[in-house]
């Protein structure tokens, strides 16, 4: 005797719960097909001979798999037939307390494994969008300086703290709106009032894409913010003329009098969460006296802070932009601030 047929498999498959009495028998007691018939003993008799019931039995001792209740009509030997058919009625049980508890592990353990490469995936993405806004801006003052020959005063008309309300203080980056897709953006500013006038609300409450750094959450009340702020200078290792960076007040600088090189020189760099952070205010601007991200700084002053792991991004005159590690340290972070004090600092020193 041989197996059933896959044909006839197909004409009376399991699902319907109709399957062949010989097989049956034959896998309940772990022995071949033929030798149940060769046997010369009906599945019925070979049920009985194995001291089991012959019309409800386990599939095998101790496992929980169901029962079976078996009717029908067998014939003493010979091949199996159509008519040699077993009806079974199978009780079908879902998975066990043990089993569900080892699929929620394992879930967990690849939840666990996948979510911070998850996570760090997406931080790099969001670090990429950031260092293609300061790319945007770099390109943007070059076009600006293109057309001036100057770059833009960190602050037109700047207004110290309690000042005269009348003193327009607008920033740099209001006035380079033209030279990066955003004169629509622009011409909402009326440069004849102070940016805070009520003239110019509707500027004041606009974002713009390019300066936000997509790492920083977007709080619902805050509008026409910025994460990027204009060099003043630094009080790293100096406390008078600290104006010795590239954007300082009521006053244009030009490429010619950046003495210490393009490529050497900062421009921009990220100022997360300062208390100026708006990009029609002159006051974004900054003097920087600690390191990148440092805890200790004063929350009351702009400083280079990020919402990224571990470092912030910055650009140079040149165009060119690079993140700059926390571990930077301040002398070399000095040194790429001022424009014309002749520092000397390359890529082997910054971590």
């Amino acid at each position: 005797m041989g197996t059933v047929s896959g044909r006839d498999r197909t004409k009376y498959p399991e699902e319907m719960g109709r399957v062949w009495a010989g097989e049956i028998i034959a896998s309940r007691h772990k022995c071949r097909l033929d030798k149940v018939f060769r046997a010369g003993l009906t599945p019925v008799e070979t049920v009985s001979k194995k001291g089991r019931n012959p019309v409800s039995c386990s599939p095998h001792p101790g496992v929980g798999y169901g029962t079976a209740s078996v009717s029908a009509t067998f014939s003493t030997r010979g091949s199996v037939t159509p008519g040699n058919i077993v009806e079974m009625s199978i009780e079908r049980r879902g998975m066990t307390i043990v089993e569900l508890l080892v699929v929620i592990a394992i879930v967990g353990i690849l939840v666990a494994l996948l979510l911070p490469a998850v996570q760090s995936a997406r931080e790099s993405a969001r670090r990429m969008q950031c260092q293609n806004n300061l790319r945007q801006v770099g390109l943007a003052l070059h076009n600006y300086h293109a057309a001036h020959r100057t770059l833009p005063p960190g602050c037109l008309k700047w207004r110290p703290y309690r000042g005269n309300p009348k003193l327009k203080n607008f920033a740099w980056s209001a006035m380079i709106l033209p030279y990066m897709e955003g004169s629509n953006v622009q011409q909402l500013v009326n440069f004849d009032y102070p940016f805070d006038h009520a003239i110019n609300s509707v500027a004041r409450k606009t974002n713009v894409a390019i300066y936000l750094c997509p790492s920083v959450p977007m709080p619902a009340e805050k509008s026409g913010k910025t994460d990027y702020g204009g060099i003043y200078g630094q009080r790293i290792n100096a406390r008078t003329g600290t104006d010795n960076g590239v954007f300082i007040y009521d006053r244009s600088i030009s490429y010619r009098e950046i003495f210490d090189g393009l490529t050497q020189t900062m421009m921009v760099a990220e100022d997360t969460g300062g208390p100026d952070g708006e990009w029609i205010n002159g006051s974004n601007v900054f003097e920087q006296a600690g390191a990148i991200n440092d805890p200790t700084a004063w929350i009351g002053d702009n400083e280079i802070r990020s919402h990224h792991r571990s470092g912030a991004m910055l650009l140079f005159s040149c165009g060119r932009t690079f993140y700059a590690s926390n571990g930077t340290a301040k002398p070399v972070l000095a040194a790429m601030i001022t424009r014309d004090w002749g520092d000397v600092w390359d890529m082997t020193t910054v971590e």
